[in-house]
């Protein structure tokens, strides 16, 4: 979809604003899910990870960041529930030891 607005330098960069923004949208609205204190942990990850996952899974197929194939879709999921799971322990340590204090 992007090849069609990369033809003209304008529509591009309008195509990239408003798949940034989409962006920014989803991972804010996605961070709102740990903030239901009535949910446990374990269901704010999953709900977290699944929203983040459809939505940025389908706004890299639409900007083209990857060819569509599952060997393509296999190692783009790969890295990012690797990446998911590093910034995840890293929140959850750091959020653990304040808490301690």
């Amino acid at each position: 979809m992007q090849e069609e607005f990369s033809r003209r330098p304008l529509n591009g960069m309008l195509f990239s604003v408003i798949i940034w923004a989409l962006m920014g949208l989803l991972f804010g609205w996605g961070a709102s899910i740990f903030e239901i204190q009535r949910w446990s942990l374990t269901k704010q990850t999953l709900i977290n990870f699944s929203i983040y996952y459809i939505g940025f899974t389908a706004l890299a197929i639409l900007a083209s960041w990857f060819p569509l194939s599952l060997p393509h879709l296999l190692l783009f999921s790969s890295i990012f529930t690797i990446i998911y799971a590093v910034i995840w322990l890293i929140t959850y340590f750091l959020s653990r030891k304040k808490a301690e204090n």
